[in-house]
């Protein structure tokens, strides 16, 4: 069984506050998921066609510069649409794991945390310890799926993706049969990409010409 297989999950937390922790966490769990067949939506690798990474280290010093120097409309102009881009991630994601330090100041964490609660997906939380969570977040998101480590979290992931029986958490967890159209989509590629390979072989055949034809 692989329920999680074409899944996709955002990854989230404090960037602004943890530049390099907050890439270094994406980055050390992204080979369990891919092994699981999960599609990863990372905000330091935003896969939005065109519109370029509008978190990458440029535009994050930009930001930096222009609140340290008093430019808000510059710093608005920005955050909106970084902002915008990341709820759309949040929308498009099966579920979302999140990396909750409360010492790096969370904030767009907290929407998205919010966001995702209302549309009732569930949300993974990774933190030091539960005892130092707000009291509110119980209220929001079922506290079994916190955990205070990567490893507890990657053996749930695996026991949703490959028991017979789970619990859904009130049925927050939906799994979509997609195998059978992602077939007929590569079969369709695959189509094309030999038309493409017999054309360029048609037109790359020399051509008899009056130069060459009594050669």
């Amino acid at each position: 069984m692989n329920r999680l297989k074409y899944s996709k999950v955002y990854l989230v937390g404090p960037m602004d506050s943890n530049r390099e922790g907050g890439r270094a966490v994406r980055e050390e769990i992204t080979p369990f998921l891919q092994d699981l067949g999960i599609i990863i939506l990372d905000p330091y690798k935003k896969p939005i066609l065109g519109m370029g990474n509008l978190e990458d280290d440029k535009n994050h010093v930009l930001v930096q510069d222009a609140l340290k120097n008093g430019r808000f409309d510059e710093v608005t102009q920005r955050m909106k649409t970084v902002r915008n881009v990341d709820l759309r991630c949040v929308d498009s994601s099966d579920f979302i794991i999140v990396d909750l330090n409360l010492e790096k100041r969370p904030c767009g964490t907290w929407e998205e945390i919010f966001t995702t609660n209302r549309q009732k997906k569930p949300i993974l939380i990774k933190c030091d310890s539960k005892k130092n969570l707000p009291p509110w977040l119980f209220a929001v998101c079922p506290h079994e799926l916190f955990f205070e480590t990567w490893k507890e979290l990657e053996n749930y992931l695996l026991h949703i993706d490959k028991d017979e029986k789970i619990d859904t958490i009130g049925g927050r967890w939906v799994f979509f049969d997609l195998e059978d159209q992602i077939k007929k989509i590569n079969q369709i590629n695959q189509t094309t990409l030999e038309s493409y390979v017999i054309l360029d072989d048609f037109m790359n055949e020399p051509r008899i010409t009056k130069e060459n034809a009594h050669a």
